[in-house]
């Protein structure tokens, strides 16, 4: 079997660099459609407020479940771990015994717990840590069969959610994290440049549109580099092409596979990129610099929510920053799976892993216990807010795991200085997105692994030169598009199309 580690970090590289192509002004007309909103749409408070007292409590006849998720292991888990089991031998008459794994171990180590039938009951899965390849092997318990004793988990999340982890037989392979499920790209700016030059960052969307500003910026600010990039360029994530491997992907609102990089708007986007690189306006180094300097991000994009502004100034760019929303929000099957937990087909506890799913999900109190930690040791709540905290200095050290992996958001506490109704906003944005059609469709590489591991080793070579401008793109794209083709791309897009018209089938 290949080394897992590189398909991760080709698949990851592929998702860069696919989603690139949203920023053309030749894809303005794609991106007005996804882009539809209704400012009047408004989400119910009390529909987000699942209290646990609607949850019955539960015999588990004390049985220790085993929890597999990914990020490094706080050094306060056990305390925390306790304080959760003393809870859920109340509430459930069960415990769970809680196994984190870095993020460079998770998916070779659950490839290994998988693939050798080692007895687990609930692990988190997202396409980045591997996990998606076993779905179609029968490895995991149908969800559509355990939801019915569970009837809070299935109405607290949306069914567009619930669609984007179900197969086309109707089959659920996993929990899915309601958050910010809907994916929305935004130009995040620094503020004081935007007063200082009068930019009218609202309405700036496309590539082209940003042109006129660079140039500005650079025309005023010789020695700046006003779009400064690392070797993973412009952060775009899974917009526009929904990628399913090695460089192969459908258009967002169609159900074609096609070569991305043979795309039109897709090489018109390099070439932009080019002659930004060739004015200046994107730093010489791009193609092999590792990170962006803090505070050099003058101009950047990032997925995320109506507040994500306040962590963004404080955290990537620090200073205050302004943001327009440049592509969506859009319901994918990626922007979906990308958080999800998994119960074990061979578990002989589902019913007890899923009432603790439903209960994480839905207890407010557990939720919070899982994500911040105790409170009084790893938060305090902030004085007249009932639901924003901050975290102790035991908390930012201790115990500070990933949110997405465990769960929704809706009823977690906010961090300071995060808007009360950040959770709120999100759940709105939710209600705007517009949906793939193929909502749901996981492609199964097992027939074409050869090939698409030959196109990953291509779209790797090519990365980060064509998406930082480092080259010239149309020499490069006829040597990407030949070498392409000489590994097999033919053949994955035939079978991604064969898959993805099966699936449609299944679903009618």
């Amino acid at each position: 079997m290949r080394n897992l580690k590189k398909i991760l970090s080709a698949s990851l590289a592929l998702v860069l660099a696919v989603s690139l192509v949203a920023c053309n002004k030749a894809d303005d007309k794609g991106s007005q459609e996804i882009n539809k909103s209704n400012d009047e749409v408004q989400v119910d408070p009390a529909k987000l407020d699942f209290e646990a007292e609607n949850l019955p409590n539960y015999d588990g006849k004390g049985v220790t479940l085993s929890y597999y998720t990914v990020g490094t292991a706080p050094e306060d888990l056990k305390k925390v771990q306790d304080k959760i089991n003393e809870y859920l031998k109340e509430k459930m008459n069960i415990s769970v015994e809680i196994t984190y794994m870095s993020w460079s171990d998770y998916g070779s180590n659950m490839n290994t717990i998988i693939n050798g039938g080692e007895k687990y009951d609930i692990a988190f899965g997202s396409p980045i840590t591997g996990v998606n390849r076993f779905i179609h092997h029968g490895l995991f318990a149908d969800v559509s069969k355990l939801l019915p004793a569970t009837p809070n988990l299935e109405a607290l999340i949306p069914k567009d959610v619930w669609q984007g982890v179900t197969l086309g037989n109707g089959a659920i392979f996993g929990v899915p994290a309601y958050k910010d499920s809907s994916a929305t790209q935004y130009w995040v700016w620094d503020e004081e440049m935007v007063n200082k030059y009068n930019i009218d960052y609202k309405n700036i969307i496309s590539l082209d549109d940003m042109t006129p500003v660079l140039e500005l910026l650079k025309k005023e600010n010789p020695q700046m580099y006003p779009m400064y990039l690392n070797k993973s360029g412009i952060n775009s994530l899974n917009f526009e092409y929904e990628p399913l491997a090695g460089g192969i992907g459908v258009l967002f609102g169609t159900t074609k596979a096609v070569n991305i990089y043979a795309e039109e708007q897709v090489q018109n986007k390099f070439r932009t990129l080019a002659k930004w690189h060739e004015l200046g306006y994107i730093n010489p180094d791009a193609g092999t610099l590792d990170e962006v300097p803090k505070g050099d991000n003058n101009i950047f994009s990032a997925q995320g929510f109506p507040g994500a502004e306040v962590g963004w100034g404080k955290y990537s760019h620090g200073a205050p920053v302004v943001t327009n929303p440049r592509l969506g929000p859009m319901y994918t099957s990626g922007t979906i799976q990308g958080s999800y937990m998994v119960i074990s087909a061979g578990s002989s506890n589902q019913e007890a892993a899923i009432k603790l799913l439903e209960r994480i999900n839905v207890d407010k109190y557990l939720r919070n216990l899982f994500n911040y930690g105790i409170e009084g040791v790893h938060f305090e709540k902030v004085e007249g807010k009932e639901n924003t905290v901050v975290r102790t200095e035991d908390g930012a050290k201790k115990y500070n795991v990933p949110s997405y992996s465990q769960g929704q958001f809706m009823n977690l506490y906010v961090e300071d200085p995060n808007p009360e109704d950040q959770w709120l906003k999100v759940a709105e944005q939710n209600t705007k997105a517009e949906t793939s059609p193929i909502l749901g469709f996981v492609f199964n590489p097992d027939s074409v692994e050869t090939e698409i591991a030959g196109l990953e080793n291509v779209t790797e070579k090519y990365f980060s030169a064509l998406n930082t401008g480092s080259t010239n793109p149309d020499q490069a794209l006829e040597d990407m598009l030949k070498e392409m083709e000489a590994v097999g791309v033919e053949k994955v897009i035939e079978e991604a199309q064969k898959q993805i018209d099966e699936f449609l089938a299944a679903k009618k």
